[in-house]
């Protein structure tokens, strides 16, 4: 009886063969695996911004497919298991508006979405450069507004998107208002409110010289000034009386920000006196306080102006300096950070003595220099 081999043999060389066709197969079938979120699905990648800009956005939710997931910070989003063929995704951004774009999905896609902005948020501090942050101020755009707190700050969301202006309102200040166009969904506009208020600066000297006593300080209540003139009903030649004043302006004004809009010197006349005219002159190297005489006068610099004091009846305030001659002052004072004070004399032919009252011993009839300023 002859027997026949098996038709399947086996053979070392074919199993060898065989088991790495299987082996490429596997590997095959894993990379193909690796690419796609599961069977049929695949990933949907990218990136959400707003529209025109390169301004990322986080913590947008988007659906595509089923699938549900939410923007990084960087504005990076990864959705997977997304079914292949035309599918809807949405996005909800916060303060966007509604995004919805049918996405085909052939293969792992990457897809940038650009969302609209549905409304901008401005916000942003008032404030004044002397008084600081300003609580309390009413800020608008069109019918929205907000109140600054403590640090003067404020925030109005929802802001429509066109061109408009955002205004800030107190009581103290005058009103002060910002143009702005809406560039993205956070705009920031500081606003400074100036204020017209008068102060006065401070006196620190005043003192008059007597030609007749050249070298004499003069220490007294009083201040005078004269050239030829009655002294009590004797009249005496060539007596002439000047009078130094110095004083301080408020440190701010230092700064180029604050508006000088008037100003006065004014000196306390201590009874009825007959017209003068009078002279002012700039200081212009130091002198010393309280003990100034005729022989030792500081040098006379710029002149600043002249006023007429006419009759007066009784005693009163006069005006001897107005704004412009203290805008010299101020000038200087912006430059060098002190001034040396001024000079008062009698113009030449007067025939009377005219007295004031000086800072020694005077309350409320010391001399006194008036500030009108913004800032």
């Amino acid at each position: 009886m002859q027997m026949h081999k098996p038709l399947t043999t086996y053979h070392p060389k074919l199993a060898g063969v065989s088991i790495l066709v299987l082996f490429a197969l596997l590997v095959g079938a894993c990379k193909e695996n690796d690419t796609t979120a599961s069977e049929g699905t695949f990933i949907l990648t990218g990136k959400t911004a707003f529209i025109g800009t390169t301004q990322n956005i986080g913590g947008v939710t988007l659906k595509c497919g089923g699938q549900t997931t939410t923007s990084a910070p960087d504005g990076s989003y990864e959705l997977r298991g997304v079914p292949g063929g035309w599918q809807i995704l949405t996005a909800d951004g916060p303060n966007c508006k509604p995004f919805s774009k049918p996405v085909e999905i052939k293969s792992n896609t990457r897809y940038y979405v650009y969302l609209e902005f549905n409304g901008t948020t401005v916000s942003g501090y008032v404030s004044n450069f002397v008084d600081g942050p300003i609580q309390g101020a009413t800020v608008t755009i069109g019918s929205l507004y907000d109140v600054t707190d403590q640090s003067g700050h404020y925030s109005i969301s929802d802001v429509p998107l066109r061109n408009d202006s955002v205004v800030a309102r107190h009581p103290r200040y005058a009103t002060a208002s910002s143009f702005f166009s809406p560039a993205g969904p956070q705009i920031n506009a500081d606003l400074v409110l100036t204020r017209d208020t008068v102060v006065q600066a401070r006196i620190t000297a005043d003192q008059y010289v007597d030609e007749r006593l050249p070298t004499f300080v003069l220490i007294s209540s009083r201040l005078t000034i004269s050239t030829d003139g009655y002294i009590g009903p004797t009249y005496t030649a060539n007596n002439h009386r000047h009078i130094y004043m110095n004083f301080d302006f408020p440190p701010y004004m230092r700064d180029s920000r604050v508006t000088l809009l008037d100003g006065s010197l004014e000196l306390y006349a201590d009874g009825a006196y007959g017209a003068i005219k009078c002279e002012v002159f700039a200081v212009s190297s130091p002198w010393m306080t309280y003990s100034l005489t005729y022989n030792q006068q500081p040098s006379t610099g710029v002149p600043l102006g002249s006023a007429y004091l006419p009759t007066n009846a009784s005693p009163q305030y006069v005006t001897i300096l107005t704004s412009a001659g203290l805008q010299t002052l101020l000038a200087d004072y912006r430059v060098n950070g002190f001034i040396y004070g001024i000079k008062i004399q009698a113009q030449v032919s007067n025939v009377i003595s005219r007295t004031f009252y000086s800072t020694r011993f005077a309350s409320v009839t010391s001399p006194r220099v008036n500030l009108k300023v913004r800032f």
